[in-house]
């Protein structure tokens, strides 16, 4: 996630919405890049959150798409996690959460 707030409200819309939760999600890596970012998931490197309109033609083979529906914000966020991959609690925590 970009940490430039006001270029990119996706990013502080989605912390203010972790923040609802109680929840600091821990960044990793950085990437401006969706295209490098949904190719290091489907590489295994971890999970992202991206902007929804970024995957609207069809996922990588090796991506799973999960909706973050109690998200509302203008630009709908998803979380990407390596396909057939058991999530650790962590993720799935995360996914319960929204």
């Amino acid at each position: 996630m970009n940490h430039n707030h006001n270029i990119y409200s996706t990013f502080e819309n989605t912390l203010k919405s972790f923040n609802l939760h109680n929840v600091t999600p821990e960044t990793i890596i950085e990437c401006k890049d969706i295209t490098m970012v949904v190719s290091l998931v489907s590489r295994g490197v971890g999970i992202s959150i991206i902007p929804r309109m970024n995957y609207e033609i069809p996922a990588p083979e090796h991506i799973t798409v999960y909706e973050l529906n109690k998200i509302k914000i203008s630009v709908q966020p998803v979380l990407i996690s390596r396909r057939e991959t058991t999530m650790s609690s962590g993720t799935r925590n995360l996914w319960n959460l929204f």
